[in-house]
């Protein structure tokens, strides 16, 4: 693999001749997004390399599956792992983070609104990892005031839902005098 681009914008190229299995075509077939033999998820763009997703920095190419219901690319997903089980791990490794914070840093509505739609069905873990770049649109000027309550509706019911957690009951032996 070679690393193109600048320290701030780093892309990651898979070797030439790599074997790999398209999954998704986008944007009228100007960009497919697939996976390698070895279960790293690219993005292919007309003539350019391969190019590792999670490497990404949210360009276009990747941002235009934001445009799909992610219902649909799941369902995707979903049929890939049944028609082929060994490729379960693979799927199941899909970067929604990665093209998810990719919208939210473009510093654009359009992206920001369609990253902040498929947030909540993100995996707990990812959500948390997200939570800086979910506020920062809740913040942001260039966000719709649509897209910043959005946002901030997120944040709010994540922060109802840590307050939900049980709390410990006390018990005779843990109270002071």
């Amino acid at each position: 693999m070679d690393s193109v681009g600048s320290s701030s914008s780093k892309h990651v190229k898979i070797a030439a001749g790599t074997s790999w299995t398209p999954v998704f075509n986008l944007g009228n077939g100007k960009a497919t997004i697939g996976f390698t033999e070895d279960g790293i998820w690219v993005v292919e763009a007309g003539s350019e390399a391969l190019l590792d997703i999670c490497a990404l920095e949210g360009t276009y190419h990747t941002l235009v599956l934001l445009e799909s219901m992610i219902e649909d690319v799941k369902k995707v997903l979903a049929e890939l792992r049944a028609a082929n089980p060994s490729r379960s791990k693979v799927t199941a490794g899909f970067p929604f983070k990665e093209i998810v914070a990719g919208g939210m840093k473009q510093g654009s509505n359009y992206w920001a609104a369609l990253a902040v739609n498929w947030y909540p069905v993100l995996s707990e873990e990812d959500r948390k990892s997200l939570e800086p770049l979910l506020l920062h649109v809740s913040q942001a000027k260039w966000a719709t005031q649509e897209t910043r309550h959005a946002a901030l509706k997120i944040r709010a019911q994540q922060a109802r839902r840590v307050e939900l957690t049980p709390a410990r009951k006390n018990t005779a032996g843990d109270r002071q005098s």
